[in-house]
């Protein structure tokens, strides 16, 4: 039995292959990735990694694609990448037994269940109860949210488009900044994500496309308690994330845990950690004290949505086993 499952971002493309015949866990697993803009379609993507590993279509029992954006049946247009998929289309061109799509961060929610101690750092201590629903939200290349409870499929939402709303005269310059350069809509993704970022930086210090850093640059020399542009851009960021953590809290009240994942959040863990992005996370007035009595968890693992993929492929083979007898 070989399960290809991928997990396809604006940023990175990854793979990985499980060629064991265990129904549970991940057996003879190899992992691959690559940049999503070097490649002109997904099928190149995809060849490249059979080429790789000296693999044929032919071998493949279940090829599991997940992916950013709205999912309509067999057809999907990604967020963040020029590209719509077909599943029709992949069989037609590349003939394994079976093609099946999902969500991005319907992945994401599934692979929840596969982390372990090492994988996550606790943001906010609380009763985590298990028969109590989940949220989880990523920052990358854009902003991705899913729920589930604890007897029910992951439902995906597209939570991260909602109307940004400024909590201080120093966010209202922002929302009237970005109106300028988004004047169709700000939504929160406007600024929880890599290309947010940089707009934060060039709010801040009027930097123009010129002169401005790069979103790891930013990251990477920002120094929590430093006034230097690259820091008040930081803290910024991770008080509107925060804010933003919090409204899904009370959206949401999982108390079986509210995950932070996405590649950005483990590469500003320390911001994440401080007393302030708590203060602004508990920040609702009436209903503080609820949303400090949910855990707030750090994804550490980076490759939580392709574990989830992966788990998820197991399960559909499980479930057609068991279907064709």
């Amino acid at each position: 039995m070989i399960i290809i499952a991928a997990d396809i971002g604006g940023t990175s493309g990854r793979f990985v292959m499980d060629a064991g015949d265990s129904t549970e866990g991940f057996d003879n697993v190899l992992t691959a990735g690559y940049s999503s803009h070097e490649w002109p379609s997904f099928d190149a993507m995809y060849g490249q990694f059979l080429a790789d590993h000296q693999l044929s279509d032919q071998q493949v029992d279940l090829l599991l694609l997940a992916l950013p954006g709205v999912i309509h049946g067999q057809h999907a247009r990604l967020t963040n990448l020029p590209w719509s998929l077909d599943s029709r289309q992949i069989y037609a061109d590349h003939p394994v037994s079976r093609v099946a799509f999902i969500n991005d961060f319907q992945a994401a929610a599934y692979g929840v269940s596969t982390l372990k101690p090492d994988d996550i750092c606790v943001l906010n201590e609380a009763d985590l109860q298990t028969d109590r629903p989940i949220v989880i939200t990523g920052v990358g290349t854009g902003l991705g949210m899913a729920y589930r409870t604890h007897d029910s499929e992951p439902m995906v939402t597209e939570g991260g488009h909602v109307d940004f709303a400024p909590l201080d005269e120093e966010q209202s310059r922002l929302l009237e900044y970005l109106r300028g350069r988004y004047p169709e809509h700000v939504s929160y993704e406007r600024i929880l994500s890599g290309d947010g970022i940089v707009d934060l930086y060039r709010f801040l210090t009027g930097a123009d496309e010129a002169r401005q850093p790069t979103t790891k640059d930013i990251t990477g020399q920002a120094r929590i308690g430093q006034a230097d542009p690259y820091s008040r851009t930081l803290r910024l960021f991770t008080r509107i994330l925060a804010a933003f953590v919090g409204n899904l809290a009370l959206s949401f009240q999982p108390f079986g845990g509210l995950y932070i994942a996405g590649g950005i959040p483990p590469k500003i863990k320390e911001w994440l950690k401080t007393k302030e992005f708590i203060e602004y996370y508990s920040a609702k007035g009436r209903m503080s004290d609820l949303v400090s009595g949910i855990p707030v968890i750090l994804v550490l693992n980076e490759g939580l949505g392709l574990q989830g993929a992966l788990a998820q492929a197991k399960k559909l083979l499980i479930i057609e086993k068991q279907t064709t007898g």
